[in-house]
């Protein structure tokens, strides 16, 4: 009765481990907390840890070894946690887990000489120590932020020195001990923060183009016009200029629905096949001869599009100009909100990236009246055309 209980407890302390790490997951992809070293280490740390647990709930004493090595990856992992806030401080650590490894795969040949228990608590001393030492210098440095986080990990600790045969009642206290660690990790987005707070007041230098560097903007076109003529008279124009300029700017041209004739689009595609590049949104998605990049018509693909734009330019660390023809098109097929925010989401990287947004926009095909103003409002120029 007594060992069926045993297993029963152990085999749901596995199954909260598992989940602290998947829930870890869940909270990053749903952007709830940091895409930062700190959570994916927790939870693959908390994932081996579970796995560790549920194979010693099904083997026994059997695969000791691989047990190890389990358990002190998975402590590997909640010190680089750790280690990924402060570095510098927590070379030791590392140091000492490895020692920690060396003494579980000494040991685990040698059960026959040395009593469970022995190996258990010094095992579990080697490698909670080092998770101990850094939990304290948190609590040091950020206060009581970390409190829940640090009491948890005491109770587990002190639970696995003074009870490692106590079955059930162990396994009940590290469960609750797991919990009140997750909550812990929870709260530490605000030592994320401060992290970052004095990271920032660390910086000694700044780079040589700080404070010269061209800003991007989104320049928003009123067209009182539907005439594609005068549009392409207008990029043509513009991409001249980017050409016969200083910075010898690159022009990007995102046709929507095939708009612009591809006469049209030749004819601006062979100003400089070198300089100029031509996306053509299509519902029908056809090859044109290959002379220009055909994507579905779709708000994802725009936005990928451009998000590829910022990335090349910003790895060439040049700058060039992006030309929507027009969003008035987009508008209409996937709504006022979904362009908007597809927008408004690239806005900080084509600013950061001094990339310059020229975006069509037929005020006389939209229905709303509140829709220009809207686009007016996050725009840094308004022209006409």
């Amino acid at each position: 009765m007594i060992n069926d209980i045993n297993s029963s407890t152990l085999i749901l302390n596995a199954l909260v481990t598992y989940f602290c790490g998947s829930f870890v997951l869940y909270q990053i992809e749903k952007k709830r907390v940091s895409r930062h070293v700190f959570y994916f280490a927790w939870s693959i740390g908390f994932i081996l840890y579970g796995t560790q647990l549920a194979l010693r709930a099904f083997t026994g004493m059997s695969f000791l070894y691989v047990q190890g090595i389990l358990m002190v990856s998975a402590f590997s992992f909640f010190i680089l946690a750790l280690w990924s806030l402060n570095n510098k401080r927590h070379v030791i650590y590392l140091t000492i887990l490895i020692i920690s490894l060396s003494f579980v795969v000494l040991t685990s040949y040698h059960l026959n000489y040395t009593s469970f228990a022995t190996i258990w608590v010094v095992g579990s001393f080697l490698t909670y120590l080092p998770v101990i030492v850094s939990v304290l210098y948190h609590r040091a440095v950020f206060g009581e932020n970390v409190d829940k986080f640090v009491f948890g990990w005491f109770l587990l600790f002190i639970t696995n020195i003074i009870l490692p045969e106590s079955g059930w009642i162990a396994d009940t206290l590290c469960i609750f001990s797991k919990v009140v660690i997750l909550l812990g990790i929870m709260d530490y987005d605000f030592v994320l923060i401060i992290n970052r707070i004095h990271s920032s007041f660390a910086s000694s230098s700044l780079p040589v183009e700080a404070g010269y560097g061209k800003e991007g903007a989104l320049k928003l076109i009123l067209c009182s016009s539907s005439l594609s003529f005068m549009k392409v008279k207008w990029i043509r124009k513009k991409v001249k200029e980017n050409l016969n300029g200083k910075s010898n700017t690159d022009t990007y041209i995102f046709c929507f629905q095939d708009t612009i004739p591809h006469k049209e689009l030749r004819s601006l595609k062979w100003i400089d096949p070198e300089k100029v590049f031509i996306f053509v949104f299509s519902s029908s998605a056809r090859e044109i001869e290959r002379e220009f990049t055909v994507l579905s018509m779709g708000i994802l693909e725009v936005g990928s599009a451009l998000s590829e734009v910022i990335k090349k330019n910003r790895e060439k660390n040049t700058y060039c100009d992006v030309i929507f023809n027009d969003i008035s098109i987009l508008i209409n097929i996937f709504g006022v909100y979904p362009t908007y925010n597809m927008i408004l989401n690239k806005l900080g990287a084509i600013r950061e990236s001094g990339i310059n947004l020229y975006s069509f926009l037929h005020p006389s095909t939209l229905s709303d009246g509140f829709v220009v103003p809207l686009f007016e409002n996050i725009s840094d120029e308004i022209l006409k055309l």
